[in-house]
């Protein structure tokens, strides 16, 4: 899972929102690395595992995400995402508070143009946009192991 810390435009905690999308991905059967759980001492070395031990990663975007990952390269956004598309993982953007295309300008543009995506309504459960990523994943040849 990868995401901005904080509040996205709406004031929901981020932090929050996506430890209940990745519960509910595990009920689903996916295997999930989430930094609150998961993250070391070595922020970077933890990064790099958790995508190297992946098949797929799920981008939660937010307009301070697509910021992190266009504008700072040293942000954790930026990295994870960095290392993620040079490691050739499927990608599934998770669009929150950013709207679906037209894509901004910058590197998340360059990899989603032609990916699916499953956009998140404002007060949607988190079990149904598990669902909808799961679906978008095994589009693309990938499956939870409980299926």
């Amino acid at each position: 899972m990868s995401y901005a810390w904080g509040l996205d435009e709406t004031g929901v905690d981020m932090c929050q929102r996506v430890s209940e999308l990745a519960h509910s991905l595990q009920r689903v059967g996916w295997k999930v690395w989430v930094d609150q759980r998961d993250m070391r001492a070595d922020v970077d070395g933890s990064m790099a595992r958790g995508i190297d031990a992946c098949d797929a990663v799920v981008a939660c975007v937010t307009r301070t995400y697509e910021q992190k990952v266009r504008d700072d390269p040293w942000s954790n956004c930026a990295k994870e995402w960095k290392y993620a598309t040079s490691q050739r993982k499927h990608i599934t953007a998770v669009f929150y508070d950013s709207p679906p295309p037209p894509w901004p300008r910058g590197p998340l543009s360059m990899y989603l143009f032609n990916t699916l995506y499953v956009p998140a309504q404002e007060e949607e459960a988190a079990s149904g946009v598990a669902w909808r990523v799961t679906q978008v994943l095994g589009k693309q040849g990938v499956f939870p192991m409980a299926l």
